[in-house]
C-alpha cells in the first residue's frame, strides 16, 4: 500500500510539474496577461504590423520597428512584414511572460557601391538570364534568397569626364543572397 501511494504521488508530480512552471512564478499577476514579441527582418526600414485574430484579443493592431521588443496581450496574432515590394506574413502565438522571437526567412539584401551611385543602374536576373528587377546603386534592394546574375551599368565616360577606356558594364554571376544578410558588391572605374 505504501509503495502504491509513493508511486502514485511520484507519477502525479511528473505529470503536473511542467504545468506549474508554465508561467513565471515570480512575475506579478498583472504581468501574466502579457507576452513579448520581437521580429528580425532584412532591413531596418521594413514595416512590421500585427493584428489579433478573431478568437484572441479584440481589435488589437500595432505597427512597430525591426528588432524592437514590444509588450502585447497574450493570444494569437497575424504578423505582416512589408519589405519594399515584398510582403511576408505568418500566424503567431504570444504566451504569458514569454518572449516570442520571429525571423523573416527567405529574403536578403543586395547593395552595390559605385563611384556614381545615382547614375549607376543595377540589373538583377536569374542564372538563366530572366530579368527580375532593376534599381539604382544608391539603394539597397530586398530579394528572395537564391543565386543571381547581377549586371552593373556605369554611366557613359563622357558623363564622368574620364579619358581612359573602361567598361561601361560589369556582370557578376553566382551572386548569393542569404536570409537577413546584405550582399555587398563594389565596382570602380
Amino acid at each position: 500500500m505504501k509503495k502504491i501511494l509513493i508511486t502514485s504521488a511520484f507519477l502525479f508530480s511528473l505529470l503536473t510539474l511542467p504545468f506549474l512552471f508554465a508561467l513565471d512564478p515570480v512575475a506579478p499577476k498583472s504581468e501574466r496577461a502579457f507576452g513579448f514579441l520581437t521580429v528580425e527582418s532584412p532591413l531596418a526600414t521594413d514595416i512590421i504590423e500585427i493584428t489579433s485574430l478573431k478568437n484572441s484579443v479584440d481589435n488589437f493592431k500595432i505597427t512597430f520597428n525591426n528588432d524592437e521588443m514590444i509588450k502585447i496581450p497574450i493570444g494569437e496574432y497575424f504578423l505582416r512584414v512589408k519589405m519594399q515590394e515584398v510582403k511576408w506574413s505568418q500566424k503567431i502565438e504570444v504566451l504569458p511572460t514569454e518572449l516570442t522571437e520571429i525571423t523573416v526567412v527567405g529574403y536578403g539584401n543586395l547593395s552595390v557601391k559605385s563611384p556614381y551611385p545615382d547614375q549607376t543602374t543595377v540589373e538583377v536576373s536569374s542564372k538563366e538570364g530572366k530579368g527580375i528587377t532593376t534599381f539604382k546603386a544608391s539603394q539597397i534592394k530586398t530579394l528572395p534568397t537564391g543565386t543571381y546574375r547581377v549586371t552593373i551599368k556605369l554611366p557613359p565616360e563622357e558623363f564622368v569626364n574620364i579619358r581612359n577606356v573602361y567598361p561601361d558594364e560589369v556582370t557578376k554571376n553566382d551572386v548569393e543572397i542569404i536570409t537577413n544578410q546584405t550582399r555587398r558588391l563594389i565596382v570602380w572605374r
